[in-house]
């Protein structure tokens, strides 16, 4: 059986959110660059909507900041490339979730495929 794991716990986020945000799967890889530096880290998704996404990093990231996100998978047309804006940093135990709103937003498949085990 799939492990799902639902992080939506922040409620005081969901009254700024203008989409709902669905649960991901607990093994969600993604590759962010943080600009201006173009840091490199891999990150997990925790859930994700139309226009935004959280995800667990080690370090906080400020308000504002620019990030490209990709996730690159091996089936055709679920790969993507996001450019995001940092919303929050909240921590959680210790890491920190980072919420983001994104561009383009997410088509529907796109954001069923966050909802199944990665494949590669």
């Amino acid at each position: 059986m799939e492990e799902l794991v639902d992080r939506r716990d922040d409620s005081a986020l969901g009254e700024r959110r203008d989409s709902g945000r669905e649960a991901c799967h607990k093994f969600v890889p993604l590759t962010i660059l943080v600009r201006p530096q173009m840091q490199k880290y891999q990150v997990e998704v925790v859930n994700a909507g139309i226009r935004g996404m959280a995800f667990l990093m080690d370090e906080p990231l400020n308000a504002g900041t620019v990030l490209a996100l990709q996730r690159q998978i091996r089936i055709p047309g679920l790969s993507w490339i996001r450019s995001g804006k940092v919303t929050h940093a909240t921590q959680r135990g210790e890491k920190w979730l980072i919420g983001c709103e994104l561009t383009p937003p997410f088509s529907r498949e796109e954001l069923e495929s966050l909802q199944k085990p990665p494949q590669s």
